[in-house]
């Protein structure tokens, strides 16, 4: 979000009424990006859910696979692959869920196009959509416990506190700092001295990383004799979801976002 957005006559006069009407643009926005032109031409989306607080839709690949025939030469069959992605937009937390299907590569990489085509229209509105993967806790803990004594430095890449159910975990100066220099992100690199180490007992740094794997930021380290940086957050968080529920429970979106909560 810009913040030092000004209003006009034609949109949103004042930024807190941008920011109270924030789920409705990215709602409206995420329900008509079938319509944009920018969308890869191989692409097409159908919309299996199109509620305020969740949009569901396939993103189809248009593609042909080449079939040997049985006089040798051959053959381009039609082939539409689809995998699933489910916006699930509340008031403190958005989150994206994108099916892990076998036959597309790197489906977790899907993100990214998806994000270009949003921001198209997002910044039409002073905002802007970055998604950052949620991530497994359980690598942290045991890289940090096996370098314990000789990490160097540590860096947090930050990105503006702006979700309210995951920001708590970030200090007040640091979102006021990010906040009013406009910034979209912030970096902050810790070193220790020569001779010591990265205290790893920190309970600021264990909010930081809280905020960081809930789809914060990233986080990597230094250790000792090496100029090597060590990301810390490679897996990215799964979860079994059923589709059916989605449609048939309407509690089924709270408890999604409870599943994706800090261990």
């Amino acid at each position: 979000m810009n913040r030092s957005f000004q209003g006009d006559l034609y949109s949103y006069r004042t930024l807190d009424a941008l920011i109270a009407d924030k789920n409705k643009v990215f709602y409206n926005t995420v329900s008509n990006i079938s319509n944009q032109l920018h969308l890869p031409s191989r692409w097409e989306i159908e919309y299996k859910i199109q509620e305020e607080d969740i949009i569901s839709f396939d993103l189809i690949f248009i593609k042909s696979v080449r079939v040997r025939k049985k006089d040798g030469d051959y053959d381009y069959t039609p082939h539409f692959p689809r995998i699933n992605l489910s916006f699930f937009n509340k008031e403190d937390q958005q989150i994206l869920a994108i099916e892990n299907i076998p036959s597309i590569r790197n489906p977790d990489k899907l993100y990214q196009p998806i994000e270009s085509v949003i921001n198209l229209i997002l910044r039409k509105n002073h905002l802007i959509c970055r998604i950052s993967p949620i991530y497994e806790n359980r690598e942290v803990s045991e890289l940090l416990n096996f370098y314990e004594k000789n990490i160097q430095s540590i860096e947090f890449e930050l990105i503006t506190p702006n979700m309210a159910s995951i920001s708590r975990g970030v200090q007040d100066d640091i979102k006021e700092l990010a906040k009013s220099l406009n910034g979209v992100k912030t970096i902050i690199d810790v070193k220790a001295d020569s001779e010591s180490s990265i205290n790893t007992k920190s309970e600021h740094l264990w909010n930081l990383i809280s905020y960081i794997r809930q789809g914060g930021g990233k986080l990597a380290i230094r250790v000792k004799n090496s100029k090597k940086k060590i990301q810390l957050l490679t897996k990215t968080k799964e979860v079994k979801l059923d589709f059916e529920n989605i449609r048939k429970e309407p509690t089924f979106n709270s408890s999604l976002i409870e599943s994706f909560k800090d261990e």
